[in-house]
């Protein structure tokens, strides 16, 4: 039997569990506004706790930039790409159909801030104007305003989000992949429900 020449070393663990940390992973999500609005809202009247609703939500995204968010798990400096393209038909002639598409490079900033504005950071605008950010809620609002001004009617927004996210802590890494094992499995017995 040859003998071992490398001596146990029992801090190997914790420096790949730091490896992990350190890195930053590129998470995106998908999903529809319009019926992510209404969910939400039927799930706040029915009274659930957070937590319900937040799982009760995980349905309508798909990839896993949701779980950090939904979850407070990413570190507070977080820059963000969005996009969203806005399906919109006249309230007196519904096959008159109207979209829009607009882009966001958010700067690094908290997703509070990201969300709700409040942050300095700047962002160009369609005419390639330098402008501060006002939150994505403000945004989208700006997007839909003239539409919705002319008597349209939103049934469709289509939104993607992308952002190179870095983990709080072990902690936050570790929740992060069991709640992807644990979507992917739930999306699994979804799908195989529905084939039957």
């Amino acid at each position: 039997m040859k003998k071992r020449n490398k001596k146990y070393n029992p801090n190997k663990l914790v420096n790949l569990y730091r490896n992990e940390l350190a890195k930053t992973y590129e998470l995106w999500s998908s999903f529809d506004d319009v019926e992510l609005t209404e969910a939400s809202d039927r799930l706040k009247a029915a009274g659930v706790s957070k937590k319900q609703v937040i799982e009760g939500m995980y349905e309508y995204f798909d990839g896993d930039l949701v779980v950090p968010i939904l979850w407070d798990l990413m570190v507070d400096d977080t820059a963000f790409f969005v996009g969203m393209d806005s399906y919109y038909y006249h309230k007196d002639d519904p096959t008159d159909i109207q979209t829009s598409a607009v882009q966001f490079d958010v700067p690094a900033m908290t997703y509070d801030q990201f969300k709700l504005g409040g942050s300095d950071a700047k962002v160009m605008d369609e005419h390639g104007f330098k402008r501060r950010w006002k939150g994505l809620e403000k945004e989208t609002d700006d997007v839909h305003k003239p539409f919705l001004d002319k008597g349209y009617k939103l049934f469709k927004c289509m939104c993607y989000m992308k952002a190179d996210v870095k983990f709080k802590d072990f902690e936050s890494y570790s929740k992060f992949k069991a709640e992807r094992v644990s979507r992917g499995m739930h999306r699994k017995y979804r799908l195989q429900e529905l084939a039957a």
